[in-house]
């Protein structure tokens, strides 16, 4: 459903449920706020959860990174960088057998505070090139050890874009435009209950159950 089809619905279910209309930017409010609650929500189970992995697909992002030479990364800005999922280091390993990707992957660990001093001074888990450490210095910025260059992926989660209304307006009448619109980027079933969320920070109180018949019916006539 596009933006428009969304603001459409929603005034469809307000005049029915109180009369009246909201603003553009109260329904934008009303979607940001619940695209946030819900992402929030499955963001606190991702770990554990295969439906939250699949609620946030729209929202992970693959980052191939290379650091510089003291192992700094820093994500560059306009990510909207919310949680690490994980990061690796790739090793061009010219050994490996024929026929196969000579780029190896390895996992880079996250030793706790008190951990890396011990890590990095110790004679038997110092990291090293194929079994790196990193210390999170800020929010999207880190220090991989050892201390050389490295090249990998870090994913992660990014924050939901805020939908944005795009119209131009002549008296009272207001016209969608889509080239200045910003969508939202869940997909089925999980925009539904975006919608049924903002519909009730709105103040429309209507059941789960009685939204999803309702849109389903809407969607067909459209």
């Amino acid at each position: 459903m596009t933006i428009q089809e969304i603001f459409d619905f929603i005034d469809e279910m307000t005049a029915q449920e109180r009369g009246g209309f909201n603003t553009p930017a109260e329904k934008e409010a009303a979607l940001d706020r619940a695209s946030m609650t819900m992402f929030t929500f499955y963001r606190k189970i991702y770990a554990t959860s295969i439906q939250a992995k699949e609620a946030l697909s729209p929202f992970r992002v693959r980052y191939d990174y290379v650091t510089d030479g003291s192992g700094e990364i820093t994500l560059t800005a306009g990510q909207e960088f919310v949680s690490l999922l994980s990061m690796d280091v790739t090793i061009n390993d010219p050994d490996s057998p024929s026929g196969f990707d000579p780029d190896r992957r390895f996992p880079v660990s996250f030793p706790n505070e008190d951990e890396l001093a011990d890590r990095l001074n110790s004679q038997t888990k110092q990291p090293t090139r194929t079994a790196p450490i990193a210390d999170i210095i800020d929010v999207g910025y880190y220090n991989l050890y050892p201390q050389v260059v490295h090249a990998g992926t870090i994913r992660f989660l990014k924050r939901p874009a805020k939908p944005v209304y795009g119209y131009t307006q002549a008296g009272r009448v207001i016209t969608y435009d889509p080239n200045t619109s910003t969508q939202l980027e869940w997909t089925e079933p999980y925009l539904n209950d975006v919608i049924f969320l903002a519909l009730r920070f709105l103040g429309v109180n209507l059941s789960n159950e009685y939204l999803n018949e309702v849109m389903t019916q809407y969607l067909n006539e459209k």
